[in-house]
């Protein structure tokens, strides 16, 4: 499955995406090309963490299953299933 997440900002909408769709299909059968016109924010994007206040509505449950804490920021865990 190939989608594309246009104008992705700071990647929180193809995170989203790929932890849905994970529980749908195995993560090898997924392909998110996430693209932006600001470079600086898609490096960003492709680090995978948020500081915590960006998780604020996101369910307790999702969030021990797809990041983990560091320091002040959440990494997503996402990023380490990939390959």
């Amino acid at each position: 499955m190939k989608i594309w997440s246009a104008a992705c900002s700071t990647g929180e909408e193809p995170y989203t995406l790929a932890m849905i769709l994970s529980n749908l299909v195995p993560l090898s059968q997924i392909e998110i090309l996430a693209t932006d016109l600001d470079e600086n924010v898609l490096a960003r994007a492709e680090l995978g963490m948020y500081p915590e206040r960006s998780l604020n509505e996101v369910p307790e449950e999702i969030k021990r299953k797809y990041f983990e804490k560091k320091r002040i920021f959440i990494m997503s865990m996402m990023k380490s299933r990939e390959g």
